[in-house]
């Protein structure tokens, strides 16, 4: 049913799609079971120690989810502009004029990086310069 709704030449498009959409479903579960308030005892009271690990582990899952949510958007866009594979993650991998010969893909670790890495994407997309 699934591949006769899609196109062969989207498939493999259509397939990335699906696996980037999986795994950002199993990171919201993690961050939504992690956020889940565990049953407590009367007797415990939490300290401020305690709270502040969680408060800290709550802020890096969050970058850890807005860094997987940008490498996700532009492996996407990369794919795009590439129209396969292959060529996309070997982009994606190798150091970069355009980048000041940073890979790509490490730069998506920060926002302002990922913005660079897009912004090139959508110049070789549009056939205009970086």
């Amino acid at each position: 049913i699934l591949s006769a709704s899609v196109c062969p030449g989207n498939y493999n498009h259509f397939m990335m799609v699906m696996v980037m959409v999986m795994v950002m479903v199993m990171v919201m579960v993690i961050k939504e079971e992690s956020m889940q308030p565990k049953q407590k005892s009367l007797e415990v009271m939490p300290n401020q120690a305690c709270t502040a690990g969680k408060n800290q582990q709550t802020v890096e899952l969050d970058q850890k989810l807005e860094r997987l949510s940008r490498v996700a958007y532009i492996s996407m866009l990369a794919l795009d502009v590439w129209e396969d594979k292959d060529a996309a993650i070997a982009w994606l991998a190798r150091p970069n004029q355009a980048l000041n010969g940073q890979v790509p893909i490490m730069l998506c670790k920060a926002e302002s990086g990922s913005k660079q890495v897009q912004r090139v994407l959508l110049a070789l997309e549009w056939g205009g310069s970086a």
